[in-house]
């Protein structure tokens, strides 16, 4: 893994790819919310290694802090010391999202805790829901793009989770990206990955299996889901 990024939580896609690479925009998209998974584990292994925060901004009411207890159990870590360094802004309407994203205030404060990856949840099924005018969503989608864009500044990665792989609205999302993974579940502990979208246009794709034992298994999270 480059210096000047900060780790998956996944010894394969770290390897692969370089792990989350610092003052840059990541997606990962998938139809079965591996990619939530794989920034559980990017917060414990970040947490452990750096002991600096975490900030989840949660869309879709989906963040489990069983699974992070899970995870850092399973790696024998102290699950409240894990957690008490994750924060999660949990907005419920789009509106919600969008004032968190303001030039001022919002999640500009907790930023200045240094945290190693700003992640955010789902957006497009909040900013996308059916209290929401398209006109409004649209504004509010580029609005958090805008500030995203010029979150790369800031020591940090920051990573966007989309669940579901239609394009009908994903299209913004991989415009606003430096890197684009899509991601798919392969069966017990498999995984393909897909990189879409990179700066230096190289596109591959990957075949890898999750390590057992001190990992938490994609069946195990999808238990947690369910």
């Amino acid at each position: 893994m480059e210096e000047d990024a900060v780790s998956s939580g996944v010894r394969f896609f770290d390897d692969a790819f370089g792990g989350f690479k610092k003052r840059r925009l990541h997606l990962l998209v998938s139809a079965t919310g591996i990619g939530e998974h794989i920034l559980y584990r990017s917060a414990v292994e970040n947490i452990a290694r750096l002991g600096v925060p975490v900030l989840f901004v949660d869309c879709a009411n989906t963040f489990s802090p069983y699974e992070i207890a899970r995870i850092s159990m399973s790696r024998g870590l102290e699950e409240r010391g894990i957690l008490s360094k994750i924060h999660v802004s949990r907005p419920f309407t789009a509106y919600q999202l969008s004032i968190l994203f303001e030039d001022h205030g919002g999640v500009e404060e907790t930023l200045e805790g240094k945290p190693a990856i700003l992640a955010l949840l789902h957006p497009l099924k909040l900013i996308y829901s059916e209290d929401v005018a398209r006109e409004d969503a649209e504004i509010i989608l580029r609005r958090m793009l805008r500030r995203l864009r010029g979150l790369r500044r800031r020591d940090m990665a920051v990573v966007i989770a989309h669940l579901g792989l239609r394009r009908r609205h994903l299209t913004q999302l991989m415009e606003a990206a430096d890197y684009a993974y899509v991601l798919q579940t392969m069966g017990r502990n498999r995984i393909k990955v897909r990189l879409e979208k990179d700066p230096g246009m190289s596109f591959t794709e990957r075949d890898f299996f999750l390590a057992h034992g001190s990992q938490t298994t994609l069946e195990r999270f999808a238990e947690a889901r369910g």
